[in-house]
């Protein structure tokens, strides 16, 4: 035996007529015969062939003939009905696709070589797909018997050799009724539709009897018929298991169908016109050699090639998968890369050194009518499913290898994408979208079926490395174009074209349209400029006169959180999320409400009960976001009449909030919380498209979320990472030791703790707050960096990939506070860092925010050492809503009695925080007078020696023990 491994010297041996017989292969006899095209005598095999040729461009194969549309639409046919079976199971379905594959590929076969097309329940079909299996796996078992025919003698090769002889004769037995059942009809009119027709037509114009008999006829159909089929749907299995396991690939070969297609189904002369789907196949091919051994051919009389001699009788072997698999030829060959058969344009690259069909003139003569079922199964399949591995299973690539590599039988979960309507339109979306890159999007639903259902921004950010920092894709109904760039969110969002909000249905019921999140442009100005106006007169701003009251207040709290943990007890067990909320949403509550909360007050825990049933419930309806047809279903109906219900309830209670303050609000100038001053506004005379109650509810709401959720959330992980980072709690503790110096925190100490503000701000990248940003809308094209963003695209600010983009971020998975400080251990904010997003549109409270986030963080960490619970460790997945909230989890508290000793040997034990509640020094007194607010047309004030913003009456915000507001 000659083995060859070289394409190019495979080619030149396989030419030679010397090489054109068999060799005296016993299995192979015995499932051949010496009749048929594959194994017959070279006379024989030379007439055979000539007339399954003739017969096969006759019948379309060939890219001039004339019933080659024909043929087409025989193919496309029987792989619509294999759509329709796969449709016929479910929208979403795991099954293996092998029988049904099986079943329409073997029809085409059928149809074209037999005359007849068999329904899935046809016995005759089923036996003889059943008894080829059978087969082929006999012909493996029985392999040895080829090179050591004695051992047939053999107890257990006699056994195999007679049911592989029995098999055998039931096929042939099978094709000959076929036969029989064609003679019957059959006419000598030259006219024929299938393969046996044209064969009894030869026969009856006196071709040559050794080749034109009934029995050759019987031989050569079977090796038709077992080339065609078992080497078609081998490919297409393999063809399967790859797109499911690169589901990259997948995408890409799906859009450019799509892209090239424009709706219509593929007809060969497509083909030429889809390079990566030729590359993809051409791989596959490759990667997995469909005959890995060749077909075997022998030696006639002695041949010289390039000095070698190889002997007459000597049988050669194409060891095809050894050409397909060298490393000389092809750059890492394990590895799937159909990139390799593309030029630097892009376009399909061909190599000889690919031989699927073997070569010479003894290669496959069906080759074209192969690609021909491949290529349009192929198109039908990926252009109407996303196929999926199943996760509890991995694809299993090893094969089972007989006279084909066949893979084994696996389940595949194949979703459908294609649902009521047209193609077409799927075309025009592209077209309008060309200019941008992104992945294949199906008609409706677009790729809300690939997002991850608990963390989307995992999805996108994925994308967002492979199409760049600005993408395009859609989201059911919603064209999205994706930005995951610092300083192109910057670029975009600052632009006036960029300021509205897109018509996301949940997001509409949940901030309506009178609010400063969601409200129209000439609303939201007018709204954005009171409440910041407001914030700043509060003391939001460094400069204000009521800043120190607004610490103080922040502190009061702050301190009620550290009092509330004191009186749990020492070295306790806890989550401290519940009392966080409390003392975080009292200062909000102070501030825009005018109203202390005690822990026990039923309005309050109804406020934040409604508002956390608010923000799950709008997690679970986000599909109506983009699909709000979906709400007349009977699932998200309900889900809706709770969510409106629950908002409705929240409005309702700050109704209640306002009345109160009607009652007791005087028109004097003053004011002393957010309501007071709106109704100041009101009352003299504001517009009153601006400034009324209505508006005034949503405009609460707004704010009160916006300021109560995100700092909480903030807070919860930023203890969690200093629970689980213990040497970054300890250098934040020291740091606030020796700066500090026992006093408490004020917010003009923040620049002097450099390593405190580089934790925070890496706790604000590593848990992005809102992960998919908040949307804008564009109200008119725009262009950005030679990027054109049409007119009624929503832009979706994709903070979370920003904050993890490995380009951006040395190790970005890593928690490393140390990436913001520079050498001399300065601290360096980063342009990269978005927690309140950016633009003309960015939170309005965020300096309200950070204020809370440094004052409660400090009271936490000069007061106790926080550690995980020893037999779970901390949990930083969370929950993703409207923003990325941690999961309630217990920690375990140790307070620090004996205080913490600095690096100079000072003990902190006299900071004010370490005293007994009764004993600890006021930090300052509420402001006598009121501030002075705003006037009809939201000056800013000028007065910077007004009194503080907390003190219409020290009484009213007295703390719910009786002390007043102030340490």
């Amino acid at each position: 035996m000659a083995v060859i491994s070289e394409a190019k010297l495979l080619k030149k041996i396989l030419l030679k007529d010397e090489t054109l017989g068999r060799p005296p292969f016993l299995m192979l006899l015995e499932m051949f015969g010496d009749k048929g095209i594959a194994y017959s005598p070279v006379n024989v095999w030379k007439g055979q062939r000539k007339f399954t040729t003739n017969f096969l461009k006759s019948a379309g194969i060939t890219k001039f003939s004339p019933a080659r549309k024909e043929l087409e639409d025989l193919i496309t046919n029987y792989a619509e009905d294999f759509v329709d079976h796969i449709n016929s199971q479910g929208n979403r379905v795991i099954l293996d696709p092998s029988e049904a594959l099986t079943h329409y590929v073997s029809s085409v076969t059928g149809t074209v070589l037999l005359g007849k097309s068999f329904s899935r329940d046809d016995e005759v079909r089923k036996n003889l797909i059943h008894n080829l299996d059978i087969a082929m796996r006999e012909a493996q078992l029985g392999g040895p018997l080829n090179f050591l025919p004695f051992l047939r003698f053999l107890p257990k090769y006699r056994k195999s050799l007679t049911a592989f002889r029995d098999t055998i004769n039931k096929i042939r037995k099978s094709l000959s009724v076929h036969i029989n059942e064609c003679e019957k009809t059959f006419s000598n009119d030259d006219s024929t539709t299938n393969f046996i027709e044209a064969f009894l037509l030869q026969r009856s114009k006196g071709g040559p009897p050794e080749i034109y008999s009934v029995d050759n006829l019987v031989y050569n159909l079977f090796d038709v018929f077992t080339g065609s089929t078992e080497t078609t749907i081998s490919s297409l299995k393999w063809i399967i298991l790859y797109l499911a396991q690169h589901q990259d690939v997948q995408d890409k070969v799906r859009q450019e169908f799509v892209e090239v297609l424009q709706g219509e189904v593929l007809e060969m002369s497509d083909v030429a016109k889809l390079p990566y789907t030729q590359a993809v196949l051409t791989e596959v091919s490759r990667i997995r050699t469909l005959v890995p051994l060749g077909f075997p051919h022998y030696v006639s009389a002695d041949i010289h090639h390039d000095n070698v001699k190889i002997r007459k009788g000597t049988t050669i072997m194409s060891l095809l998968w050894a050409i397909h698999m060298d490393p000389k030829v092809w750059d890492r060959p394990e590895e799937f890369r159909p990139e390799r058969f593309l030029d630097e344009e892009k376009k399909f690259a061909p190599s000889e050194s690919v031989l699927p069909f073997q070569c010479g003139k003894r290669m496959c003569v069906g080759d074209e009518f192969a690609k021909m079922m491949t290529c349009i199964f192929v198109a039908a399949l990926v252009k109407n499913f996303k196929i999926i591995p199943c996760e509890s299973i991995p694809i299993d690539f090893s094969a089972v290898c007989g006279l084909t590599l066949v893979p084994k039988p696996q389940k595949m979960l194949i979703a459908a994408l294609v649902l009521l309507v047209s193609t077409f339109l799927l075309y025009i979306y592209y077209d309008n979208q060309k200019h941008l890159p992104g992945p294949w999007n199906v008609p409706i639903i677009g790729y809300l079926h690939k997002l991850d259902p608990v963390s989307p921004y995992l999805t996108l950010t994925k994308l967002a490395q492979k199409y760049g920092p600005i993408f395009r894709l859609k989201l059911g109904l919603v064209n999205i174009v994706v930005i995951s760039e610092a300083k192109l969110i910057k670029k975009i969002l600052l632009k006036d074209e960029t300021l509205a909000r897109p018509p996301f249905f949940m997001l509409h019921e949940m901030f309506g349209l009178k609010g400063i999140a969601y409200s129209p442009l000439n609303v939201w100005k007018e709204q954005r400029k009171f409440t910041s106006n407001f914030l700043k007169s509060a003391g939001m701003t460094k400069f204000s006169p009521a800043r120190k009251d607004l610490e103080n207040l922040i502190k009061n709290y702050a301190g009620d959180f550290v009092d509330y943990i004191n009186s749990q007890g020492n070295g306790v067990i806890l989550d401290p999320s519940e009392a966080l909320t409390h003392y975080v949403t009292s200062v909000s509550g102070t501030l825009l409400l005018g109203k202390s909360f005690s822990r026990d007050d039923e309005v309050r825990k109804n406020l934040i009960h409604n508002l956390d049933i608010v923000m799950y419930e709008a997690q679970l309806g986000a599909a109506l976001n983009f699909l709000p047809f979906l709400r007349f279903l009977p699932k998200y109906r309900k889900s809706l009449t709770a969510f409106r219900d629950t908002i409705n309830k929240i409005r309702k209670s700050l109704s209640v909030h306002i009345s109160e303050c009607e009652k007791t609000f005087s028109n004097d100038d003053s004011a002393t919380n957010f309501i007071e001053a709106f109704l100041l506004q009101l009352s003299k005379g504001g517009p009153p498209e601006i400034y009324n109650l209505d508006r005034l509810v949503y405009l609460l709401f707004d704010v009160f979320t916006g300021s109560t959720e995100t700092t909480i959330s903030a807070l919860k992980w930023i203890i969690l990472y200093l629970a689980q980072y213990q040497d970054v709690q300890n250098k934040v503790r020291q740091e606030f030791v020796d700066v500090l110096q026992g006093k408490t925190l004020e917010m003009s100490d923040v620049p002097k703790l450099p390593y405190t503000q580089a934790v925070l701000s890496e706790v604000s990248r590593i848990r992005t707050l809102v992960p998919l940003g908040f949307p804008h809308y564009v109200s008119e094209d725009i262009h950005v960096d030679n990027v054109k963003i049409r007119k009624g695209t929503t832009i979706m600010p994709l903070l979370w990939a920003i904050h993890m983009d490995p380009k951006v971020w040395d190790q970005p998975d890593e928690f490393r506070p140390e990436r913001f400080l520079d050498e001399e251990k300065k601290f360096v904010p980063s342009e990269s860092i978005l927690p309140f997003q950016c633009g003309k549109k960015m939170c309005v409270g965020d300096e309200l925010a950070k204020m809370m986030m440094h004052i409660f963080v400090a009271a936490l960490v000069k007061n106790f050492k926080v550690e995980p619970c020893e037999s779970v460790p901390v949990d930083f997945s969370g929950v993703c809503g409207l923003s990325l909230v941690p999961k309630p989890q217990k920690l375990w508290d140790l307070r620090l009695i004996n205080g913490f000793t600095t690096t100079s040997g000072r003990s902190d034990k006299n900071s004010e925080e370490f005293m007994p509640i009764e004993t600890r020094p006021q930090a300052a007194k509420m402001g006598e007078q009121v501030t002075q607010m705003m006037d009809a047309k939201n000056k800013e004030m000028k007065d910077e020696t007004s009194p503080g913003m907390y003190g219409r009456s020290n009484e009213n915000y007295a703390r719910p023990n009786g002390k007043q507001h102030g340490r």
